[in-house]
């Protein structure tokens, strides 16, 4: 396999072994995974980051989830978009969302709960922001 280095251009012959293995399911059947060649892991799958050379689990190359590098106020925004679009609403942060049909209210309203929750995180932080704004502009 060729690899290209992404910010010097740079080719670079290199070989992977990878092994892989199975394991029997519950319910009959085999489900097969990598054998991490840095770590000696199961793994679902393998990665190679850039300025790699060999692929590698997640845990070897200390690679962490998208929710993990986000602050409390984009995981708020991202929770609050993503119970609005389960719910069926297409609109804005603060918009008004109807009750889909055939769901339970009682349903509804804890789906609601938890929109007003992440909702109530940004509007804390849009106050802080705007607070520090009007410091720094008070000046």
């Amino acid at each position: 396999m060729t690899s290209t280095n992404r910010w010097s251009g740079e080719k670079r012959q290199c070989e992977n072994r990878i092994e892989l293995t199975t394991r029997a399911q519950p319910l009959g059947g085999r489900l097969w995974w990598f054998v991490c060649p840095q770590t000696g892991q199961l793994a679902e799958r393998l990665h190679l980051p850039s300025g790699a050379y060999t692929f590698a689990c997640r845990k070897a190359y200390r690679l962490a989830y998208r929710s993990r590098r986000e602050t409390r106020r984009d995981r708020a925004l991202s929770g609050a978009f993503a119970l609005r679009r389960k719910l069926g609403a297409d609109g804005g942060i603060g918009d008004y969302v109807t009750k889909p049909k055939g769901m339970h209210w009682r349903t509804f309203e804890r789906a609601m709960e938890r929109i007003d929750r992440a909702e109530g995180i940004l509007d804390g932080h849009t106050v802080l922001l705007l607070d520090r704004l009007n410091r720094i502009t008070s000046r």
